[in-house]
């Protein structure tokens, strides 16, 4: 298994770089899958933990090589949230560079969500939970797991958009310290739109990936 890591940077209003996400493209066998493909065939099994753990030993060792302030962002499903005193052995010498990623956000059970962020936080880790508008109990798994990061899918136009106002709002008024990231946007329209539902978060999509002078001359009034 061979994973080769390519990073994305994460915009906000003003240009800065908060953190990278690792990508992380493998292949298995004859098989060649990327994170999302990965996800999708190893979830039902003990396969995923095997390449969360497998992923965060490689992201541990890139940056012991390439030592760097940069802070990146790495997936973990919902199956590893059971083996949090692993997570902290792999990444404890370099926790403060790290951010974990929930991913399967669906399939969270808030109890494990909240022992796993407790045990990372504790060695200098940051949590981000990922599609939080799409968990069925986000309100819970918010105040339990209290993550640094919770990240947005922007609904489509023909989605509703109910909950993801209803959400980002609680999460702005209730909890200022959590840093809010919106993903999906792909136009100026969507991006404004967000601007002034929550000013201080930071977003992602297609909008911030036209072109380096493009990205240069963005400026929200």
């Amino acid at each position: 298994m061979v994973v080769n890591l390519n990073y994305q940077p994460v915009y906000c209003n003003e240009l800065c770089v908060s953190f990278k996400e690792v990508l992380s493209s493998f292949s298995r066998s004859y098989m060649k899958l990327n994170t999302q493909e990965t996800i999708l065939n190893f979830e039902k099994s003990s396969e995923i933990i095997e390449f969360d753990l497998f992923v965060l030993r490689n992201v541990v060792q890139e940056i012991k090589h390439n030592p760097t302030e940069e802070v990146f962002s790495v997936n973990i499903s919902a199956k590893t949230l059971k083996f949090a005193e692993q997570v902290v052995f792999i990444i404890k010498d370099v926790a403060e560079h790290i951010i974990l990623e929930i991913t399967e956000t669906a399939n969270i059970s808030i109890s494990e969500a909240a022992w796993f962020a407790q045990k990372v936080k504790q060695v200098g880790a940051k949590v981000a939970i990922d599609d939080i508008n799409h968990s069925n109990h986000p309100y819970g798994l918010i105040n339990a797991a209290r993550p640094d990061i919770v990240k947005f899918v922007l609904p489509k136009q023909d989605q509703p958009i109910e909950k993801f106002t209803t959400l980002i709002s609680y999460v702005r008024d209730d909890f200022p310290s959590i840093q809010i990231v919106v993903e999906n946007i792909e136009n100026f329209e969507q991006a404004s739109y967000v601007n002034i539902l929550a000013p201080k978060c930071l977003m992602q999509g297609f909008f911030f990936n036209k072109g380096e002078e493009f990205i240069k001359n963005l400026r929200f009034k």
